[in-house]
């Protein structure tokens, strides 16, 4: 069982000298452990370098698998609400020999081109896609609303979704011309702390170390002897997680043929082996 926030706020307020029973702590004193808290979380999952030539690490734990069915002609589609970004590529899921290539990640205003330029009736096997985080709300100036939706309504090439404030959307190009399944693997977001953690049972210390960490710098101004635990704590950790949750191929689907310029067929070069050759001496 994940550890609960509330535990996290006794170890915290016990550091800082505060009563553990929170119906005695001031607006003042709530909204200091609030924040020292989200600073823990956030350096928690989203850890720092240990080592400097070497990018931060992600938690495999934070990656979930989503498969998706595609509708004829429809092309934007929503994903989860824990949905952050795409990891690797997207494949379909059945094995058809003209799946030679990745659906391929681009811009949203890439695509939204593609679609002005080539006609977003064309229909096909899709080739690109896009994510579109929109956001909570949208300000739109009372003297340009009425212009604005006119001006949407009346081309038939432009973006007219209507979609939910706050969503995020998969866009597909060119749209499906016949139903498709694909899978991709996709990053949790977890931008704040709720009742309880994310993370397996074995990382509850390294998210009491970050946010005592935080809390022996909101005091000293500075990191200290926590912190150095929190990162002792996090090479080991990351070792683990490394052989739980290894990085996902490029290719998380069933192997597709590929063809060669000479139209011979070879299989992802990826998952190709190389032969040890072991000889032994003649024994004597």
């Amino acid at each position: 069982m994940a550890i609960a926030k509330t535990d996290i706020e006794k170890h915290v307020a016990d550091f800082l000298g505060w009563t553990d029973d929170s119906s005695l702590w001031s607006n003042l004193e709530e909204a200091r452990l609030e924040r020292i808290l989200d600073m823990g979380y956030r350096m928690y999952m989203q850890p720092p370098r240990v080592q400097q030539d070497i990018p931060p690490h992600r938690w495999g734990w934070l990656r979930d698998t989503y498969h998706l069915q595609l509708t004829k002609d429809e092309r934007s589609y929503k994903m989860p609400s824990n949905f952050s970004f795409v990891v690797g590529p997207i494949v379909f899921s059945e094995e058809v020999a003209f799946h030679s290539n990745y659906i391929q990640q681009i811009g949203w205003g890439d695509l939204l081109s593609r679609e002005s330029a080539y006609g977003n009736s064309q229909a096909g096997c899709p080739q690109f896609f896009s994510i579109n985080h929109q956001p909570a709300t949208i300000h739109n100036p009372a003297s340009s609303s009425s212009s604005s939706s006119s001006s949407s309504s009346s081309s038939s090439d432009s973006y007219t979704e209507q979609v939910t404030l706050g969503s995020t959307i998969m866009r597909l190009y060119p749209k499906p011309e016949k139903a498709y399944k694909i899978q991709f693997e996709y990053e949790k977001t977890a931008t704040s702390f709720g009742s309880t953690s994310l993370g397996p049972n074995e990382w509850d210390d390294l998210l009491r170390e970050a946010c005592l960490a935080q809390a022996e710098k909101e005091v000293h101004d500075t990191l200290g002897v926590h912190y150095q635990s929190f990162l002792a704590m996090l090479d080991e950790l990351i070792e683990l997680d490394k052989k739980r949750n290894p990085h996902t191929l490029d290719n998380i689907g069933k192997m597709k043929p590929t063809y060669d310029r000479r139209g011979g067929e070879d299989y992802d070069p990826r998952h190709r082996h190389t032969v040890l050759k072991i000889t032994h001496e003649q024994q004597t």
